[in-house]
């Protein structure tokens, strides 16, 4: 989320306020959400009273806060989206652009493997984050359904994606957990609070030979060219069908 796109989700938290929609509470925790840049899910998460009566399939809700639009207002209009149009559509335009399979492809998809294809987009993955010095440090495991992706051959890399997880947890390290709040507060000691826990892989540097380093940094993924396509066509059909109403 950039700047302009902060302040414009802030500026429609205020009106919710303003207008008793949302308490203080609930304005306080997302507004921090906001300037953290939180995570789609947890995103997700603080406005499930506000989701809750639209009865929207999960892919739906995903691509619209991945099209990086403010974020009520697309609610608003997301209570138009019907799960059925909305199912007919990504077939109908599946068909359109000659690869029904890619319907297919999606119905077979977690929630998790979703987010992580429209955070993605046509962008690199890094697999491994890599320390101030450039070197691996730790391996997130959140994103292990990119797998998914991978099995439906959405996923491009310089090696399976699988086989590289497995290898990387394989060397030395260990695994171990960090802690975000819903105020957006990092710790690595669980909080009395509501929290996410995120899982990872922390390598023990000085035990990596250059060629295991070399092939860590090498680990960077994108979507295929059908990953791509299926990107494009979720977003394309979620534009059409607020459109539309």
């Amino acid at each position: 989320m950039n700047t302009v796109e902060r302040i414009t989700a802030l500026k429609e938290l205020h009106a919710l306020r303003q207008a008793e929609v949302i308490s203080d509470e609930e304005f306080n925790r997302a507004r921090k959400q906001v300037l953290g840049s939180f995570p789609v899910k947890a995103v997700l998460d603080s406005v499930t009273h506000i989701l809750k009566p639209l009865a929207l399939p999960v892919v739906v809700l995903i691509v619209l806060f991945s099209l990086k639009q403010p974020i009520i207002s697309t609610l608003n209009q997301a209570e138009q989206v019907s799960v059925g149009s909305f199912s007919v559509k990504v077939r109908e335009r599946a068909q359109m652009i000659g690869d029904p399979e890619l319907a297919i492809a999606l119905s077979g998809l977690s929630e998790r493997a979703i987010e992580l294809l429209m955070d993605t987009g046509d962008k690199n993955m890094h697999a491994v984050a890599l320390d101030s010095n450039g070197q691996p440090e730790s391996l997130p495991l959140e994103r292990l359904a990119y797998s998914e992706l991978e099995a439906k051959g959405l996923l491009s890399g310089p090696e399976g994606y699988g086989g590289f997880i497995k290898w990387a947890t394989s060397l030395p390290g260990k695994r171990s957990s960090y802690f975000i709040s819903e105020t957006g507060q990092r710790s690595d000691t669980e909080p009395a609070e509501p929290h996410r826990t995120y899982e990872l892989y922390k390598f023990e540097k000085d035990k990596l030979s250059d060629v295991d380093k070399q092939r860590l940094k090498n680990a960077v993924f994108t979507l295929s060219d059908r990953g791509r396509k299926l990107w494009r066509l979720l977003g394309k059909v979620v534009s059409e069908q607020l459109a539309t109403h």
